[in-house]
């Protein structure tokens, strides 16, 4: 997989929590070919030092 098929299927799991079996069936690849980068990945999301913006809850008026 190219750099930005790898990193569309990455965060497509991350965010939208798609299984890496049906991200590799979509992508034409073997399952481990799209595990290997969420993996590296996956440290870097939930260590807790992304951000994540504010609610602003609204107006009682």
């Amino acid at each position: 997989m190219i750099f930005v098929d790898r990193l569309l299927a990455t965060l497509v799991h991350l965010r939208h929590g798609v299984t890496h079996d049906a991200l590799a069936c979509r992508f034409g690849v073997d399952r481990s070919t799209v595990t290997r980068p969420s993996a590296r990945c996956g440290p870097c999301s939930r260590s807790g030092r992304h951000h994540q913006p504010r609610r602003v809850a609204a107006n009682a008026s």
